[in-house]
């Protein structure tokens, strides 16, 4: 408790009308450090609270507080973060932490990053915060995709995609959050991150799976590209669709599977009416695939 006057006399003269909760914080989180407790799973969800705590605080508070926009508002951030930085490198460091419990410190630093470069608004540190927001996040999914094929005892070529592709979904969704106007490069990351990855699965691995992933990817890139004109999108989306199609092929002929054929003929159906229907309707779908480009393109723009 001695610590407590120092800290409030520190932070009145650094923060002063945020100064008991900038005290009170501090006080919380060097607190953690005694914890008689030397679980790594239980010092990571303890950190993963605390950073989501003060991230309460700056979408509450602090974001609204001009004092805490200063050079002195970002030290007094870092002197309530320091503990929790020295807690992390302390699990790393000499204990073995859990790749589940990594990816959800991992998590939690993304979801704070993101917070923290929401309370900068438009300013230059706000975005360099967004931006860093990514390096977290894909370092907690590559930990939860590793950590998952081991507790199911599946293949380590099984993490790509498994790490890959809730990655790419995240960064779909950051898009809708950001508003830096880099939108377009976050869809852009998360159409690009999921092609390759998929195709890359196809080319190591093999499988229906890696057909059916390498097939879905690629048509959701043809699309993409087509749409917000992106031709090397288009193009690699295409050619990933043509290969994991001509890979299930294979597949079909060389192993006789009665699975691989019933698919292939169910796809070879599709194709076949699809294609009667393009022909029979060309011209009116010409027109309202012209129109519904510009509305998404028009959209994209508004937003």
């Amino acid at each position: 408790m001695a610590v407590a006057p120092v800290a409030l006399f520190s932070f009145l003269s650094l923060a002063r009308p945020e100064a008991r909760w900038l005290t009170s914080t501090f006080l919380v989180t060097n607190a953690a450090m005694l914890i008689p407790s030397r679980s790594p799973e239980v010092m990571a969800a303890l950190v993963a609270i605390m950073l989501c705590g003060i991230g309460w605080l700056e979408l509450t508070r602090w974001r609204a507080e001009s004092a805490m926009r200063t050079r002195e508002g970002w030290i007094v951030r870092g002197m309530v973060l320091m503990p929790l930085l020295l807690i992390g490198l302390r699990s790393f460091v000499h204990y073995e932490l859990s790749l589940y419990m990594a990816s959800v410190m991992s998590f939690a630093l993304a979801a704070f990053l993101l917070i923290l470069s929401r309370s900068q608004g438009m300013r230059r540190g706000g975005f360099l915060l967004e931006g860093a927001t990514v390096v977290p996040a894909g370092f907690g999914w590559l930990s939860f995709g590793i950590a998952t094929v081991e507790s199911f005892g599946l293949g380590f070529n099984t993490a790509l995609p498994a790490a890959a592709l809730p990655f790419a979904l995240s960064l779909a969704l950051l898009s809708l959050w950001v508003r830096d106007g880099h939108e377009r490069d976050y869809r852009h990351a998360a159409v690009a991150i999921s092609l390759i990855s998929m195709a890359g699965y196809l080319l190591i691995e093999g499988g229906v799976l890696a057909a059916f992933l390498g097939l879905v990817s690629g048509i959701i890139a043809v699309a993409y590209g087509f749409f917000f004109e992106r031709k090397g999108l288009l193009v690699f989306g295409a050619v990933t669709s043509a290969a994991a199609l001509l890979y299930h092929v294979h597949e079909a002929i060389g192993i006789y599977a009665h699975l691989h054929w019933g698919s292939l003929s169910i796809l070879g159906i599709f194709v076949i009416l699809g294609a009667s229907v393009i022909e029979r309707h060309h011209g009116k779908l010409s027109t309202e695939l012209a129109r519904l480009r510009a509305r998404v393109q028009g959209f994209e723009m508004d937003a």
